[in-house]
């Protein structure tokens, strides 16, 4: 993969880091508008590629490579995505998580306090968020814990140190490990505890340096 040009202001703080708007990225880049343009027409709205390539107006690919898989049709959610991520000033902006899976229970407390539509590319770094393709029904514990030991990385990596990575994500296939969502599965006035055979196992995550140095292995577990 080639090495993303230098970027001087990366070098010192966070701050600094921008894609042209420095108070933007000052303190953790937050979701702005859709991720990708497949037109070429000036002003047309940003949105998301059909097969998955994130390109710039004018068809010009913002990234290597990008590859998201087909949703499983029977889960209704993400299988993977690769990304090779050569600049981050050149990325498209990400966005917040809008659609779940058809059988997603709406409205029920307990998945709302303790479930999310997870990230497999976060958004700070292009992951759409209106796209299930790029998105899985986990824990906030199991989405906490991609946070801190995946996504922060890739996050310094690329937008404070200017780097250049592979990273890519599988979603493990369900139903999560016995007992990863006990007691809510075994309590019997739950009506929506079935569902929890819905989920996915947890997500494998791998990412490299641009010198093709791992930099972490990690597999997020889907759990309470």
């Amino acid at each position: 993969m080639q090495r993303a040009k230098s970027n001087p202001a990366a070098t010192t703080k966070k701050k600094t880091a921008s894609k042209g708007v420095t108070k933007k990225k000052a303190k953790a880049p937050s979701s702005r508008a859709m991720v990708a343009v497949i037109s070429g027409k000036k002003g047309k709205k940003p949105d998301f590629s059909v097969v998955g390539q994130l390109q710039s107006r004018g068809g010009t690919p913002l990234y290597g490579q990008s590859e998201f898989s087909p949703i499983d049709p029977v889960s209704g959610y993400a299988t993977g995505m690769a990304v090779d991520i050569l600049d981050w000033n050149h990325t498209p902006n990400g966005t917040s998580p809008s659609v779940k899976p058809s059988w997603w229970p709406t409205g029920d407390p307990w998945w709302t306090k303790y479930m999310v539509q997870g990230h497999l590319l976060n958004d700070n770094l292009g992951g759409p968020g209106n796209d299930l393709r790029n998105l899985a029904p986990i824990s906030k514990t199991a989405n906490s814990e991609h946070l801190h030991q995946v996504e922060k990385l890739a996050k310094s990596t690329v937008i404070q140190d200017a780097g250049a990575v592979t990273y890519s994500v599988t979603v493990i296939p369900g139903p999560p490990a016995v007992g990863a969502f006990s007691p809510y599965e075994d309590d019997l006035n739950e009506p929506n505890r079935h569902l929890i055979a819905m989920l996915p196992k947890g997500l494998e995550c791998v990412l490299m340096g641009d010198d093709g140095q791992l930099l972490v292995s990690f597999t997020v577990v889907n759990r309470l």
